[in-house]
């Protein structure tokens, strides 16, 4: 699904989304997906928690959802 990436930390999300442009609408395309998040925490990230919690707990949805890292590990 598309090759790496350098960025600046903080880049803003549309330069990620249009850096992964072609992967993120094949994903959107195969599975119906009407909206993206992107999330950025470093492990030194003083609030890195709360978004932890929001994005990458285990939880359940009615619908189909899927994580893309575009860096680190989840």
């Amino acid at each position: 699904m598309g090759s790496a990436k350098a960025f600046i930390v903080g880049a803003p999300q549309e330069e990620i989304l249009s850096a992964y442009r072609v992967s993120v609408d094949q994903l959107c395309q195969e599975y119906g997906f009407k909206s993206v998040d992107v999330i950025s925490v470093k492990p030194d990230h003083p609030e890195k928690q709360a978004p932890w919690e929001k994005f990458l707990s285990e939880h359940t949805h009615s619908n189909f959802e899927a994580c893309f890292f575009v860096a680190g590990k989840g």
